[in-house]
């Protein structure tokens, strides 16, 4: 078999194992500018296993690189089919950096890139193009070449090999020096090592970078949580969550479920549950206290676990269990904040001394408080107090009414007051009224000589 003349020329002289037998392929890398084209009959035949020149083939290679990588990766596997497009990114990235270097191309290294597939050059009798390739190759004979193989195959292709050249020249030196190899091969390993570590690096700096950012945003998100009256389930679908996992509850300050929660065991066992897991808690607002009637002990043991409570919003809409209340008001700690909405029926003017024990327990931590009762007697509880009971720091009150034995002298700093009547009762969020909307009355009220209460923001109606 011989290779087209437009194709190659050869140098005169012996092949002397590297690249003094040289191929130029002017002509062909002239056609090589579309893939499609190879500028020979046996094109693969003519690359793959012909004699080739190292530095022509890694300089089109480079030059292509310098348009697109896509471009010259797509030349190398047109040139050589079997090196795959792993290998020909491996090979490019070795001939960038040789080249960077200003080292010459290893023509160890760069035959081992092409991966001849020798089975399928033998059967295309491409026997004497193939002798030259064998003799470039250490400790490699022709006998070498065609083991392996089926015995008719064998036969033919020792056949055609022997023909081709004498046999005294089939062999390779015997002790070729293979320490340039090793040094090429040990920069390859490092190089890629380096490359491996870098990323390894980067890796572990995003993961870090991502978990900051995930704590951060969850410590936000849970600090301070709040479910409207339309997202009860929702509600409930968190506080289940909170049960399951203790770290998220941790990070809790403020809960505040304004809808009812579901009468149904779940409901109920996982806001206990819940709270159980709230230790930082200082903010709890809820309805329907009614509904842990049946969980009485459990709801007290979950909210005497809240020590830090600062702020508590209780509401109900039926008649409570007296062990139920005096259990709950017991267990609190003094409060800063206080709002009681209860819309149960009770006879007027009714005491409820566990209510009245937290009001006395925080007397000097309260700022504002809110009772919406029609049947607490606020005036009454205070006028009985032992005398000298006061509150100096309240600086707002929210009542149901008032009586004629209101003592204003409770609250010397008091600076809004807002006393609600039938028309105006507060009812919640539910009944989407102003908590500051009322009437405001000053008239029955005895203010001590020398100092008068400030009503801020808030129209004096007759």
């Amino acid at each position: 078999m011989s290779a087209s003349p437009s194709a190659i020329s050869l140098h005169d002289g012996p092949y002397d194992g590297d690249d003094s037998l040289s191929l130029i392929w002017e002509s062909e890398l002239a056609s090589l500018d579309s893939f499609d084209s190879t500028g020979s009959s046996k094109p693969y035949i003519l690359r793959a296993s012909g004699p080739w020149s190292r530095d022509e083939f890694a300089r089109r290679v480079l030059d292509l690189s310098d348009r697109s990588e896509d471009e010259a990766l797509a030349y190398v596997m047109n040139s050589f089919p079997s090196a795959g497009l792993g290998r020909a990114k491996l090979w490019l990235i070795y001939m960038k950096d040789t080249n960077t270097k200003g080292a010459p191309f290893n023509a160890f290294i760069m035959d081992s890139f092409r991966q001849v597939d020798w089975y399928q050059v033998i059967l295309s009798d491409a026997a004497p193009e193939l002798v030259p390739e064998l003799q470039c190759l250490p400790r490699m004979s022709v006998e070498a070449c065609v083991l392996g193989f089926e015995p008719a195959i064998q036969m033919s292709a020792s056949l055609q090999l022997r023909e081709a050249v004498p046999s005294a020249v089939a062999v390779a030196p015997p002790n070729p020096d293979f320490t340039f190899v090793n040094e090429a091969l040990g920069g390859l390993y490092t190089q890629a090592q380096d490359v491996i570590m870098a990323w390894s690096r980067l890796v572990r700096e995003i993961t870090v970078f991502k978990d900051h950012v995930a704590a951060l945003a969850k410590s936000i998100l849970y600090r301070y949580v709040v479910f409207a009256p339309s997202r009860v389930q929702a509600a409930v679908t968190f506080l289940e969550l909170i049960a399951r996992n203790q770290s998220l509850g941790l990070l809790l300050v403020s809960l505040s479920i304004q809808g009812e929660l579901p009468t149904t065991d779940l409901g109920r066992l996982s806001f206990i549950a819940a709270l159980r897991l709230m230790p930082r808690l200082r903010h709890l607002y809820f309805h329907d206290l009614e509904l842990f009637a049946l969980l009485e002990k459990q709801f007290i043991d979950a909210v005497g676990g809240l020590k830090l409570l600062e702020s508590v919003t209780l509401a109900t809409k039926c008649e409570l269990p007296e062990h139920l209340l005096r259990g709950v008001f017991d267990i609190l700690p003094p409060l800063k904040h206080l709002h009681i909405d209860w819309q149960m029926d009770r006879p007027a003017k009714t005491r409820t001394p566990p209510l009245e024990n937290l009001l006395l327990r925080s007397a000097d931590t309260l700022v504002s408080l809110t009772i919406l009762s029609r049947s607490f007697d606020l005036g009454g509880f205070l006028d009985d107090s032992r005398p000298g009971t006061f509150w100096p720091h309240l600086k707002e009150l929210v009542v149901y009414k008032i009586s004629d034995r209101f003592p204003a002298y409770s609250f010397p700093n008091l600076e809004q007051l807002h006393i609600r009547d039938s028309s105006s009762r507060y009812h919640g969020a539910e009944s989407g009224l102003d908590p500051t909307a009322g009437k405001l009355v000053i008239s029955d009220i005895a203010v001590p000589r020398g100092s008068s209460p400030s009503f801020r923001g808030f129209p004096l109606l007759p």
